[in-house]
């Protein structure tokens, strides 16, 4: 996918139906942006509109790269199951990649582990 600056892009996989799901997206850009940054979500569960886990990643314009995780429990109320965090010595630059693997497990109780990014 290819998201122009300020647009939000989706991609889905409607018919798909699992109990664990383990994610893992590399992202890159061509530019580092002012402000708050870059946010990417991944959803790694969503059981109907209102209910679904889900990481954020944040570059920030600094390039450092912010992780947080998160659970959508109604239209418009997220829980932060994780706050952000900025983990030391990791950066990204302009051109290069950074990977986002996401995991999340089982039913009553919903396991979600191992959020973990790395870069070149």
């Amino acid at each position: 996918m290819t998201a122009k600056a300020g647009e939000t892009d989706a991609a889905m996989l409607q018919a798909v139906s699992a109990t664990d799901s383990d994610l893992t997206v590399t992202l890159t850009t061509d530019k580092l942006t002012s402000g708050n940054g870059t946010y990417v979500t991944l959803i790694g569960r969503r059981v109907g509109s209102n209910l679904e886990y889900h990481s954020r990643v944040r570059i920030q314009s600094s390039g450092s790269v912010a992780l947080m995780l998160g659970a959508l429990r109604s239209s418009a109320t997220v829980t932060t199951l994780k706050p952000e965090v900025t983990p030391s010595g990791l950066s990204f630059a302009a051109g290069n990649a950074v990977t986002v693997r996401f995991q999340v497990t089982g039913t009553a109780p919903t396991t979600v582990q191992n959020l973990t990014c790395t870069t070149p």
